[in-house]
Order: structure tokens, then sequence, then C-alpha cells
């Protein structure tokens, strides 16, 4: 029998109609040809564990929340990748790996996506991650009291409804197809922990300063000042020996501090206070400044090209949908030459969170990833410097920028074929060979459970970096997997 689910009860009250159905069937689990993939690991150097790591943060979090209002935000983006998805993408190969789902099975026919958690997944508090905790999410996320009318418009255009087997069995019942693009937006779904939730009242105010457990390698401490926040390693995380997450993941605290004087930040980093500083904030501090700086002190430049996908070269947009990529082979279908490319879109104006979704949607039905980044308060020629950018969307409302020509009521933008990610970083920062995993679009993203932390921290060279900063001779040193 059909019945809707009401675990929100002791959080907030949920309207009549829910958003996805939630059947429960006690009677056993399908006879399912069950998938399983450890995955490859990344890197294949042996890193130091241990020691604290400390970066600036572009901008200081107005809250620690990853949905509700004023969520879509790269702050939002960034604690949200703390959280493992479903099932990872092996660089290179494509193929599904297993990460929260240590099994899964794809039934074509009846459009269902079926899935074993990990029977040792367990959230960063020590409590076990179980289907109950994908029934909260969707049916939370789903409803319109949650004020995530975004997320809730993706999750609706996907889910059908939701079939729970057992404790760490359940199915998913799609809308669509389950094409390849369609199943890489299911397995990004990141479940919300329903014990952290449940247990407060007061959405979404009383949640402002609250740190949810992760299922990552790190989770997020709380909130104490407005101007800096850290991750935390997760003691003996459940996932660490499986070889796709191996020789990741290997400082044991990162702090980030915002810092709104470029002076200050510099003196800072020149300090060996702040161990990296990224080049492509060139409204913050001087791109030259920080390369003079590199050539006098013992610092490396380090700059990694995404090779995950080739880029478009831009996008044809308008007000009311996308009309048609620019991509350097014109003859094909534009859904093929799409099909499993990596797409982040910077846009400025009045654009509703549904406009953003309807967007996506078609996108990723065609297997797009799409990523929005609002950009605020930055000039139109910084804008177009900044990676990893491959297209800008500005509404009627703006300005123009010089390199987008208006054609009628649509405006095209100008894309580059590589995101690429520089920073500048004191030698005892310790990268593998391969200098990041191709899929990561950021050297510095620890955060991202499925690609990122690449690095680690050479105690001996800090120490005796710190006791003799300067060169004795002007020079660069430079690391990077240039193509």
């Amino acid at each position: 029998m059909l019945r809707w689910i009401t675990t929100l009860a002791l959080l907030l009250p949920l309207p009549a109609l829910a958003g996805i159905d939630v059947v429960y069937r006690y009677n056993g689990v399908p006879s399912l040809s069950w998938q399983h993939n450890p995955g490859t690991a990344l890197f294949d150097s042996e890193p130091v564990a241990g020691g604290v790591l400390r970066l600036a943060a572009s901008t200081a979090p107005q809250h620690l929340r990853r949905f509700g209002p004023d969520s879509a935000t790269a702050a939002a983006h960034f604690i949200n990748r703390l959280q493992l998805p479903l099932l990872a993408r092996q660089p290179g190969s494509n193929k599904l790996v297993s990460a929260l789902c240590s099994h899964w099975h794809i039934n074509q026919a009846d459009k269902r996506f079926y899935c074993r958690l990990n029977a040792q997944a367990r959230w960063s508090d020590g409590v076990q991650v179980s289907s109950s905790d994908i029934a909260f999410t969707l049916d939370f996320l789903s409803s319109p009291a949650s004020q995530s009318p975004a997320v809730r418009q993706r999750l609706l255009s996907y889910i059908k409804q939701l079939e729970i087997f057992d404790d760490q069995t359940f199915a998913l019942q799609l809308h669509p197809q389950p094409t390849p693009g369609v199943m890489d937006a299911i397995r990004q779904l990141r479940p919300a922990a329903r014990h952290f939730y449940q247990s407060r009242q007061g959405w979404p105010d009383a949640f402002n300063e609250l740190a949810e457990p992760s299922t990552g390698p790190y989770y997020l401490e709380s909130l104490t000042r407005a101007d800096r926040f850290s991750l935390r390693k997760s003691n003996n995380w459940w996932l660490a020996e499986q070889a796709f997450f191996s020789r990741r993941f290997n400082v044991n605290k990162i702090e980030y501090r915002y810092i709104a004087d470029p002076r200050r930040l510099l003196e800072k980093f020149r300090a060996g206070e702040i161990d990296a500083l990224p080049l492509n904030q060139p409204d913050r501090i001087s791109q030259q400044d920080m390369l003079i700086l590199s050539q006098h002190y013992k610092i490396n430049l380090v700059e990694h090209y995404s090779q995950q996908t080739e880029r478009l070269t831009g996008l044809l947009l308008s007000d009311q949908a996308l009309l048609q990529p620019v991509v350097t082979n014109p003859d094909q279908p534009w859904s093929q030459q799409l099909r499993n490319k990596s797409l982040n879109i910077a846009y400025q104006g009045r654009l509703r969170p549904a406009e953003l979704e309807r967007m996506a949607v078609q996108l990723e039905s065609d297997g797009v990833q799409v990523r929005w980044q609002p950009v605020i308060n930055v000039a139109p020629d910084t804008l177009l410097q900044q990676q990893p950018f491959t297209a800008i969307w500005l509404s009627t409302q703006r300005s123009m920028l010089a390199d987008i020509e208006r054609r009628g009521q649509h405006f095209f933008a100008a894309g580059s074929d590589r995101a690429r990610s520089r920073y500048i970083a004191w030698r005892w920062l310790q990268f593998p060979a391969q200098i990041a995993s191709p899929a990561s679009d950021d050297l510095m993203v620890a955060s991202d459970a499925e690609y990122g932390g690449a690095f680690w921290i050479n105690p001996e060279i800090r120490i005796d970096t710190l006791a003799s900063p300067a060169r004795r001779q002007p020079r660069a040193s430079t690391l990077s997997n240039r193509p």
C-alpha cells in the first residue's frame, strides 16, 4: 500500500501532499544483478599524513546550511561537497564507482535505480547511514516547507517514487529514462542526516550556525567567528581504504580565514600563516605582486589544467531558454557534443532559481553536468578572466560585456577550452606527480569527497622553510600539468 511518510513532523509541518511518494516493500529485495566497483587510486605518490592546512576564504559564509533560503551561494556548494554522493565517477573511464552505495543496479525497462548502502557508512558523529536518511532527504527537500525551490524542482523532475526494502536497500523510480545524463544527476544525490534535522525545531534560522554531520572524509566545525571556519578530518573514515579514495584527504585540519584587506592577506601569506593563495582572484591581489613574491621566496607556482572533459567554446543564451551551444564541430548535433561534458556557468542579473533549474534539467538530460555560479559586485573585465567559467549569461537588465555580442534578445558568451586552477603555495605544501585529479577544477578543494584532497604538508620542509624563507637567487618554481 502506498503511504506518505511524515518524518519531518518534529521539524516543521509538511503540506498534505508531499512531493515524492514513498513505498515500503518489506517482502524482500528483488533478485538483481548487482554492480560493485571500488575504482582505482587517482594518485601513486605516498603522502605524509597529519598537519593543519591554512587557506584564505574568498568570502565569509553567512550560514552553515546547504539547503533553504539564501543557499544558492559558493559557500553552500562548498558545504554540500563535504557529503559523499551515492556513486562517484572514475576519471578517464568515466565508470561508476561505489561510494555511499556499495552496490547498485539500473533497470532500464522500469526506470529504477537500486542502491545497497555500504554497511559501514557512518555520519561523522558515528550514526549509521540508512534508507531512512534517503527517505527523509527526499521528503524534506521535495516539500515547499524546506524553502529550497530549485532543489525541489530538480528532485521532482527526476524522481517519481522511493521504494524502501530494508535499512540498507532502496530503489528510486525515475520519471525519465535512466540515460547516462539522468544517472549522473541521480548518482550525485547527497543525503541529509535525518537524526540531525529531526532533533531540532525552527527551520531554517535555528540551523544557520549548526554544522551538519557529513559522510565524507571531513566535517565542518561550528561557525564560531564570522571570519573563519574549519574542516576537521573524521577519525577512521569508513571509506579510507577503498582504492578510489586512497592516498587523499591527508591533513588533519583545514582552517579558512576571510581577510578583506588585500595587503593584510598578502602579509599573512608572506609570514607563512597562510599556505596557499589562488591566482584567479585579480580583484583582491595583483597577480604580478604574487608572482614576484614567488621569485624571491621559497614558493611554488602550481597550476592544474582540468582534463576531465573538453570544454565548450561558448553558449548562445536567451531569457527564455538555452537556444544553441556553439562548439567546435557545427556539423554534429549539439546533444551529442554536450554528452558527458562538464559546464560551469557564471551569471549576473535577475535570474530565478526556477529558470536556472529548468535549463539545468534540459542540459542534464543529455548528460551535461551543470553548476551555476552567481557573480556579484565583480567588474566585467575581471569576470572574463576568472576560471573555470566556460560561459557567462547576463540578463537584459545588466550592461553588456565587451566580449559578448548582442544578437537581438540573445547573447553569445565565449568560453575557455580547459578549466585552469592556479595557486602560489609555500613549498611545504606537497602535491602528487599528477598535481590533482584529472576531474578536479580546483587544486585546493579538500571538501570535494569525490575528487579533492590531493595534497599534504611536509612538516620537515615547513620548519626549514620558515627558518629561512627567502631564496638565495630570484627565480620561479612551477609545478604544472600544462597540456
